[in-house]
Protein backbone atom coordinates (compact mmCIF):
# COMPACT_ATOMS: atom_id res chain seq x y z
CA UNK A 1 0.00 0.00 0.00
CA UNK A 2 1.52 3.62 -1.10
CA UNK A 3 0.75 5.17 2.34
CA UNK A 4 3.36 4.02 4.56
CA UNK A 5 3.52 6.84 7.17
CA UNK A 6 1.38 8.05 10.03
CA UNK A 7 -1.51 9.48 9.32
CA UNK A 8 -4.76 10.03 10.89
CA UNK A 9 -7.91 11.56 8.56
CA UNK A 10 -9.67 12.95 11.25
CA UNK A 11 -7.18 16.05 11.95
CA UNK A 12 -5.02 15.55 15.18
CA UNK A 13 -2.31 16.84 17.15
CA UNK A 14 1.08 15.68 16.19
CA UNK A 15 2.93 18.28 17.82
CA UNK A 16 5.15 17.81 20.55
CA UNK A 17 4.02 17.20 24.15
CA UNK A 18 6.53 19.28 26.85
CA UNK A 19 10.08 17.31 27.01
CA UNK A 20 9.34 15.23 30.17
CA UNK A 21 13.18 15.39 31.29
CA UNK A 22 16.02 17.78 30.34
CA UNK A 23 19.45 16.22 31.06
CA UNK A 24 22.39 18.32 30.50
CA UNK A 25 20.79 21.43 28.58
CA UNK A 26 17.95 24.05 29.26
CA UNK A 27 15.61 24.04 26.32
CA UNK A 28 14.48 27.73 27.64
CA UNK A 29 17.87 29.62 27.26
CA UNK A 30 17.12 31.95 23.91
CA UNK A 31 18.11 35.67 24.84
CA UNK A 32 15.86 38.59 22.83
CA UNK A 33 18.66 41.51 20.93
CA UNK A 34 15.48 43.79 20.35
CA UNK A 35 13.25 46.31 23.15
CA UNK A 36 11.20 48.70 22.36
CA UNK A 37 9.15 46.85 19.33
CA UNK A 38 5.79 46.72 17.58
CA UNK A 39 5.69 44.47 14.99
CA UNK A 40 2.85 43.40 12.70
CA UNK A 41 4.02 39.64 10.86
CA UNK A 42 1.43 38.16 8.32
CA UNK A 43 0.37 34.50 8.33
CA UNK A 44 -1.24 31.57 6.66
CA UNK A 45 -3.97 29.99 8.36
CA UNK A 46 -3.92 26.30 6.83
CA UNK A 47 -5.94 23.46 8.11
CA UNK A 48 -6.02 25.27 11.77
CA UNK A 49 -2.08 25.71 12.03
CA UNK A 50 -0.40 29.07 11.43
CA UNK A 51 2.40 28.86 9.44
CA UNK A 52 4.65 32.46 9.98
CA UNK A 53 8.18 32.71 8.06
CA UNK A 54 11.14 33.01 10.35
CA UNK A 55 15.01 34.40 9.05
CA UNK A 56 17.62 32.02 9.76
CA UNK A 57 21.17 32.79 7.98
CA UNK A 58 20.20 35.11 5.50
CA UNK A 59 16.95 32.85 3.84
CA UNK A 60 13.15 32.67 5.11
CA UNK A 61 11.70 29.37 6.69
CA UNK A 62 8.86 28.38 7.07
CA UNK A 63 7.62 27.35 10.79
CA UNK A 64 3.99 26.21 12.59
CA UNK A 65 3.37 28.74 16.04
CA UNK A 66 3.20 26.69 18.42
CA UNK A 67 2.60 27.65 22.10
CA UNK A 68 2.59 24.16 23.69
CA UNK A 69 5.83 23.05 22.03
CA UNK A 70 9.77 24.08 22.48
CA UNK A 71 11.48 25.85 19.71
CA UNK A 72 11.81 22.41 16.90
CA UNK A 73 13.80 22.35 13.57
CA UNK A 74 13.66 19.56 11.22
CA UNK A 75 16.44 17.09 10.57
CA UNK A 76 16.55 18.46 7.42
CA UNK A 77 17.31 21.93 8.32
CA UNK A 78 19.93 20.69 10.80
CA UNK A 79 22.03 19.24 7.97
CA UNK A 80 21.53 22.12 5.31
CA UNK A 81 22.55 24.33 8.91
CA UNK A 82 25.44 21.88 9.65
CA UNK A 83 24.70 22.00 13.38
CA UNK A 84 25.98 19.30 15.86
CA UNK A 85 24.36 18.10 18.76
CA UNK A 86 26.06 16.72 21.96
CA UNK A 87 23.01 16.02 23.92
CA UNK A 88 19.45 14.35 23.75
CA UNK A 89 16.55 14.53 25.94
CA UNK A 90 13.50 12.33 26.73
CA UNK A 91 10.79 13.70 24.81
CA UNK A 92 7.31 12.41 25.09
CA UNK A 93 4.41 13.29 22.47
CA UNK A 94 1.33 13.42 23.15
CA UNK A 95 0.25 10.37 22.69
CA UNK A 96 2.01 9.69 26.16
CA UNK A 97 5.57 7.50 24.49
CA UNK A 98 8.70 8.80 24.65
CA UNK A 99 11.76 8.91 23.12
CA UNK A 100 15.52 10.47 22.93
CA UNK A 101 15.97 13.80 21.08
CA UNK A 102 18.56 15.77 20.14
CA UNK A 103 19.33 19.18 20.82
CA UNK A 104 21.28 22.16 18.83
CA UNK A 105 21.76 25.65 19.24
CA UNK A 106 20.54 27.84 16.25
CA UNK A 107 22.37 30.47 14.80
CA UNK A 108 20.64 33.95 15.22
CA UNK A 109 16.52 33.77 14.43
CA UNK A 110 14.49 36.47 13.30
CA UNK A 111 10.62 36.83 13.49
CA UNK A 112 9.80 39.87 11.65
CA UNK A 113 12.01 42.63 12.76
CA UNK A 114 12.89 40.60 16.01
CA UNK A 115 16.21 38.65 17.14
CA UNK A 116 16.99 36.23 18.90
CA UNK A 117 19.98 34.28 19.82
CA UNK A 118 20.96 31.21 21.64
CA UNK A 119 18.21 28.90 20.83
CA UNK A 120 18.00 25.49 21.74
CA UNK A 121 16.21 23.59 18.97
CA UNK A 122 14.67 20.35 19.47
CA UNK A 123 15.58 18.10 16.59
CA UNK A 124 13.11 15.85 14.15
CA UNK A 125 12.67 14.14 10.61
CA UNK A 126 9.41 16.05 9.94
CA UNK A 127 9.12 13.31 7.10
CA UNK A 128 8.43 10.90 9.53
CA UNK A 129 5.61 12.39 11.10
CA UNK A 130 3.67 12.26 8.23
CA UNK A 131 1.06 15.05 8.53
CA UNK A 132 3.80 17.81 9.10
CA UNK A 133 5.43 17.37 6.19
CA UNK A 134 2.26 18.16 4.45
CA UNK A 135 2.34 21.90 5.41
CA UNK A 136 5.64 22.06 4.06
CA UNK A 137 7.69 23.95 6.96
CA UNK A 138 10.92 23.85 9.07
CA UNK A 139 9.76 23.04 12.42
CA UNK A 140 7.98 24.60 15.18
CA UNK A 141 8.33 28.15 16.59
CA UNK A 142 7.39 27.47 20.25
CA UNK A 143 7.13 29.80 24.07
CA UNK A 144 10.95 28.92 24.63
CA UNK A 145 11.32 31.99 21.69
CA UNK A 146 7.47 33.92 22.54
CA UNK A 147 8.61 33.85 25.96
CA UNK A 148 10.14 37.11 25.47
CA UNK A 149 7.10 38.40 23.52
CA UNK A 150 3.46 39.92 23.89
CA UNK A 151 1.84 37.63 21.04
CA UNK A 152 -1.39 38.91 19.69
CA UNK A 153 -3.23 36.27 17.67
CA UNK A 154 -5.84 37.35 14.97
CA UNK A 155 -7.28 34.89 12.84
CA UNK A 156 -9.30 37.27 10.62
CA UNK A 157 -6.55 39.64 9.74
CA UNK A 158 -4.42 36.75 9.47
CA UNK A 159 -1.39 38.53 11.27
CA UNK A 160 0.50 38.40 14.59
CA UNK A 161 1.56 41.69 16.33
CA UNK A 162 4.75 41.30 18.07
CA UNK A 163 6.14 43.52 21.09
CA UNK A 164 7.33 43.82 24.25
CA UNK A 165 5.57 46.97 25.55
CA UNK A 166 1.26 46.24 26.34
CA UNK A 167 0.81 50.13 25.84
CA UNK A 168 1.02 49.06 22.24
CA UNK A 169 -2.48 46.55 22.33
CA UNK A 170 -6.46 48.07 23.03
CA UNK A 171 -7.40 45.70 25.87
CA UNK A 172 -9.75 45.36 28.43
CA UNK A 173 -9.19 44.55 32.40
CA UNK A 174 -12.09 41.92 31.96
CA UNK A 175 -10.77 39.96 29.30
CA UNK A 176 -7.52 39.52 31.09
CA UNK A 177 -6.73 35.82 32.59
CA UNK A 178 -4.20 34.74 34.70
CA UNK A 179 -1.39 32.80 32.87
CA UNK A 180 1.12 30.16 34.61
CA UNK A 181 4.02 28.89 32.81
CA UNK A 182 6.05 25.72 33.35
CA UNK A 183 9.93 25.32 32.81
CA UNK A 184 9.21 25.34 29.06
CA UNK A 185 6.97 28.76 29.13
CA UNK A 186 4.16 26.92 28.06
CA UNK A 187 1.31 29.04 28.94
CA UNK A 188 -1.86 27.60 30.97
CA UNK A 189 -4.93 29.42 31.99
CA UNK A 190 -8.30 28.81 33.99
CA UNK A 191 -11.54 28.38 32.08
CA UNK A 192 -15.02 27.23 33.04
CA UNK A 193 -17.66 24.64 31.88
CA UNK A 194 -20.62 26.00 32.37
CA UNK A 195 -21.23 26.47 36.70
CA UNK A 196 -18.52 24.36 37.00
CA UNK A 197 -14.90 25.07 38.86
CA UNK A 198 -12.46 26.42 36.81
CA UNK A 199 -9.59 23.94 35.79
CA UNK A 200 -6.50 24.73 34.38
CA UNK A 201 -5.97 23.90 30.10
CA UNK A 202 -2.80 24.84 28.40
CA UNK A 203 -3.40 27.61 25.73
CA UNK A 204 -1.52 24.90 22.57
CA UNK A 205 -1.74 27.00 19.25
CA UNK A 206 -0.11 24.32 17.61
CA UNK A 207 -3.38 21.88 18.00
CA UNK A 208 -6.61 21.78 15.92
CA UNK A 209 -8.49 20.82 18.54
CA UNK A 210 -10.65 23.82 19.83
CA UNK A 211 -10.92 22.04 23.66
CA UNK A 212 -9.25 18.71 24.79
CA UNK A 213 -10.37 17.31 27.83
CA UNK A 214 -8.38 14.68 29.61
CA UNK A 215 -10.58 11.99 30.79
CA UNK A 216 -10.30 12.84 34.65
CA UNK A 217 -11.74 16.42 33.63
CA UNK A 218 -14.65 14.71 32.01
CA UNK A 219 -15.41 12.50 34.76
CA UNK A 220 -15.82 15.29 37.01
CA UNK A 221 -17.89 17.84 34.93
CA UNK A 222 -19.91 14.37 33.92
CA UNK A 223 -20.65 14.14 37.55
CA UNK A 224 -22.23 17.76 38.23
CA UNK A 225 -24.07 17.37 35.10
CA UNK A 226 -22.10 19.63 32.74
CA UNK A 227 -20.70 17.60 30.25
CA UNK A 228 -22.62 14.65 28.44
CA UNK A 229 -21.46 11.59 26.49
CA UNK A 230 -22.86 11.52 22.90
CA UNK A 231 -21.40 8.21 22.07
CA UNK A 232 -18.82 5.15 23.59
CA UNK A 233 -16.59 3.45 21.77
CA UNK A 234 -13.02 1.41 22.39
CA UNK A 235 -9.90 1.86 20.13
CA UNK A 236 -7.59 5.02 19.27
CA UNK A 237 -8.21 7.99 17.47
CA UNK A 238 -4.96 9.51 19.02
CA UNK A 239 -1.24 9.73 16.82
CA UNK A 240 1.53 11.47 17.73
CA UNK A 241 5.26 12.13 16.88
CA UNK A 242 6.19 8.18 17.78
CA UNK A 243 3.31 6.52 17.13
CA UNK A 244 -0.37 5.36 17.30
CA UNK A 245 -2.22 5.74 20.92
CA UNK A 246 -2.63 3.29 22.93
CA UNK A 247 -6.40 1.75 22.87
CA UNK A 248 -9.02 2.70 25.78
CA UNK A 249 -12.19 3.88 25.98
CA UNK A 250 -13.47 6.57 23.54
CA UNK A 251 -15.86 9.35 24.29
CA UNK A 252 -17.52 12.10 22.50
CA UNK A 253 -19.30 14.34 24.49
CA UNK A 254 -21.12 17.56 24.19
CA UNK A 255 -20.15 20.84 26.50
CA UNK A 256 -23.11 23.17 26.82
CA UNK A 257 -21.04 26.19 27.57
CA UNK A 258 -17.39 27.03 27.83
CA UNK A 259 -16.55 30.35 29.15
CA UNK A 260 -12.85 31.97 28.11
CA UNK A 261 -13.20 35.41 30.15
CA UNK A 262 -15.96 37.45 29.37
CA UNK A 263 -16.72 34.82 26.02
CA UNK A 264 -19.14 31.69 25.98
CA UNK A 265 -19.11 28.94 23.55
CA UNK A 266 -22.30 27.22 23.13
CA UNK A 267 -22.47 23.35 22.32
CA UNK A 268 -18.89 22.17 22.00
CA UNK A 269 -18.42 18.42 20.64
CA UNK A 270 -14.68 16.59 21.10
CA UNK A 271 -13.40 13.52 21.95
CA UNK A 272 -12.24 12.19 25.52
CA UNK A 273 -9.71 9.18 25.61
CA UNK A 274 -9.44 7.19 28.15
CA UNK A 275 -5.26 7.23 27.82
CA UNK A 276 -4.81 11.04 27.56
CA UNK A 277 -4.06 13.51 30.27
CA UNK A 278 -4.22 16.95 28.31
CA UNK A 279 -6.46 19.76 29.25
CA UNK A 280 -5.96 22.17 26.33
CA UNK A 281 -7.78 25.03 24.31
CA UNK A 282 -6.24 25.16 20.93
CA UNK A 283 -6.15 27.50 17.37
CA UNK A 284 -9.66 27.05 16.88
CA UNK A 285 -11.07 29.36 19.73
CA UNK A 286 -8.91 31.87 17.57
CA UNK A 287 -12.25 32.36 15.46
CA UNK A 288 -14.63 33.14 17.79
CA UNK A 289 -11.96 36.23 19.20
CA UNK A 290 -8.70 37.87 19.15
CA UNK A 291 -6.58 35.89 21.29
CA UNK A 292 -3.40 38.03 23.13
CA UNK A 293 -0.54 36.21 25.49
CA UNK A 294 1.33 38.27 27.42
CA UNK A 295 4.42 36.12 28.31
CA UNK A 296 5.50 39.39 30.20
CA UNK A 297 3.13 40.03 32.64
CA UNK A 298 1.86 36.62 32.84
CA UNK A 299 -1.95 37.60 31.19
CA UNK A 300 -3.82 35.80 28.52
CA UNK A 301 -6.61 38.14 26.85
CA UNK A 302 -9.86 36.97 24.81
CA UNK A 303 -11.67 39.64 22.95
CA UNK A 304 -14.64 37.40 21.48
CA UNK A 305 -16.24 39.13 18.62
CA UNK A 306 -19.59 38.30 20.37
CA UNK A 307 -20.51 37.49 23.90
CA UNK A 308 -22.27 34.42 22.98
CA UNK A 309 -21.25 32.40 20.06
CA UNK A 310 -22.90 28.49 18.90
CA UNK A 311 -19.56 26.67 17.90
CA UNK A 312 -19.85 24.59 14.34
CA UNK A 313 -19.11 21.13 14.58
CA UNK A 314 -17.98 19.01 11.71
CA UNK A 315 -19.81 16.11 10.05
CA UNK A 316 -19.65 12.98 11.88
CA UNK A 317 -20.33 9.13 10.76
CA UNK A 318 -20.45 6.97 13.78
CA UNK A 319 -16.60 6.45 13.19
CA UNK A 320 -12.83 7.56 13.52
CA UNK A 321 -10.19 5.98 11.58
CA UNK A 322 -6.37 5.68 11.38
CA UNK A 323 -3.04 4.08 9.61
CA UNK A 324 -2.15 1.55 11.20
CA UNK A 325 0.93 -0.80 10.15
CA UNK A 326 -0.07 1.01 6.34
CA UNK A 327 -3.50 -0.42 6.30
CA UNK A 328 -6.52 2.71 6.91
CA UNK A 329 -9.05 1.36 9.53
CA UNK A 330 -11.72 2.31 11.05
CA UNK A 331 -9.89 2.52 14.53
CA UNK A 332 -13.07 3.36 16.44
CA UNK A 333 -16.79 2.37 15.91
CA UNK A 334 -19.03 4.02 18.29
CA UNK A 335 -21.94 2.04 20.13
CA UNK A 336 -25.14 3.03 18.67
CA UNK A 337 -23.63 4.85 15.63
CA UNK A 338 -24.75 4.88 12.39
CA UNK A 339 -21.59 3.08 11.67
CA UNK A 340 -22.04 0.26 13.42
CA UNK A 341 -25.78 -0.53 12.50
CA UNK A 342 -24.37 -0.04 8.72
CA UNK A 343 -22.16 -3.54 9.83
CA UNK A 344 -18.22 -1.59 10.30
CA UNK A 345 -16.17 -3.35 12.86
CA UNK A 346 -13.35 -2.25 14.68
CA UNK A 347 -10.08 -3.17 12.69
CA UNK A 348 -12.10 -3.19 9.05
CA UNK A 349 -9.49 -2.07 6.51
CA UNK A 350 -11.05 0.80 4.67
CA UNK A 351 -10.45 0.65 0.77
CA UNK A 352 -11.98 2.79 -0.50
CA UNK A 353 -14.27 6.68 0.65
CA UNK A 354 -17.32 7.24 -1.61
CA UNK A 355 -15.13 7.61 -5.19
CA UNK A 356 -12.12 7.77 -3.56
CA UNK A 357 -10.30 4.76 -3.68
CA UNK A 358 -7.30 5.30 -0.46
CA UNK A 359 -5.00 2.37 -1.37
CA UNK A 360 -4.24 4.42 -4.73
CA UNK A 361 -3.36 7.20 -2.78
CA UNK A 362 0.67 7.86 -3.51
CA UNK A 363 0.97 11.13 -1.67
CA UNK A 364 -0.61 11.53 1.69
CA UNK A 365 -1.12 14.99 1.49
CA UNK A 366 -3.72 15.03 -1.08
CA UNK A 367 -5.33 12.89 1.32
CA UNK A 368 -4.99 14.95 4.15
CA UNK A 369 -5.81 17.56 2.42
CA UNK A 370 -8.65 16.82 0.48
CA UNK A 371 -12.29 16.67 1.80
CA UNK A 372 -13.57 13.39 1.69
CA UNK A 373 -15.86 13.09 4.82
CA UNK A 374 -18.78 15.40 3.31
CA UNK A 375 -22.56 15.08 2.58
CA UNK A 376 -24.99 13.37 4.06
CA UNK A 377 -23.97 10.10 3.56
CA UNK A 378 -20.45 7.90 3.10
CA UNK A 379 -20.35 4.96 0.93
CA UNK A 380 -17.42 2.96 2.22
CA UNK A 381 -15.67 0.05 0.75
CA UNK A 382 -13.59 -2.23 3.51
CA UNK A 383 -11.86 -5.31 4.12
CA UNK A 384 -12.94 -7.28 7.30
CA UNK A 385 -10.32 -9.64 9.21
CA UNK A 386 -11.53 -12.66 7.04
CA UNK A 387 -10.68 -10.45 4.42
CA UNK A 388 -14.50 -10.51 2.62
CA UNK A 389 -15.29 -7.26 1.02
CA UNK A 390 -18.13 -5.47 1.27
CA UNK A 391 -19.52 -1.81 0.68
CA UNK A 392 -21.74 0.03 3.43
CA UNK A 393 -23.20 3.30 3.71
CA UNK A 394 -23.35 5.07 6.61
CA UNK A 395 -25.44 8.60 7.32
CA UNK A 396 -24.34 11.41 8.73
CA UNK A 397 -25.45 11.85 12.35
Amino acid sequence: MPLSKSFLIAIVVLLLALPAICHAQNLNASKIHTSNFCDTIPFEYVKNKIIVKLTIENKERRFILDTGAPFLISEQLRAELNLKSKHKIETTDVTGRSNDIPVVKMPEIQVGNVSFSNTQALVYDLSASGLLQCFAVDGLLGSTILKHCIVQIDLEKKWLILSDKIENFSLLPDERISLAFDKNSRPFLDIKIAVSTPFRVLFDSGSDKLLALSYVTYSELSKKGEAKALYKGKGSVSSGLFGAGKEGEELRILLNQLEIGPGILDSIVTNVSENKNKNAIGMPVGKFGIITLDYLHKHFYFHPHQFRQIVTNGNFYGFDSQLVNDDYIASVVYEGSNAEKAGLKRGDIILQINDYKVDEFKDICQLFFGNYFTGESLHLTVKDKDNSIKTVKIEKE
